[in-house]
């Protein structure tokens, strides 16, 4: 569904939703871009997070339903509370 597309761009860039998102507001059809190279529709929103042990990305958190904002608020303090914030090996 919907959560699943959603929670395909943080492992996939290793980056935050809303960090793609800012890095992306010069380019706002870029996102829509990749949908040739994703096998599945292209949406992105504030809330999604990689999830980081021992420096490996092991998967991903989407958190939605709230305001943008709410919602990266509460996907970054799960990310933390659960001790997978982080980044890459790496990078």
């Amino acid at each position: 569904g919907r959560a699943n597309r959603e929670c395909s761009w943080p492992p996939a860039f290793r980056r935050p939703t809303a960090a793609l998102l800012e890095g992306w507001a010069d380019r706002p059809l870029y996102p829509q871009s990749l949908s040739g190279v994703f096998p599945f529709e292209v949406t992105l929103n504030k809330g999604g997070y990689p999830l980081f042990e021992g420096g490996e990305c092991i998967g991903a958190i989407g958190i939605g339903g709230s305001s943008p904002d709410s919602d990266d608020a509460v996907a970054q303090a799960t990310v933390e509370a659960c001790g997978l914030l982080g980044t890459r090996k790496g990078g």
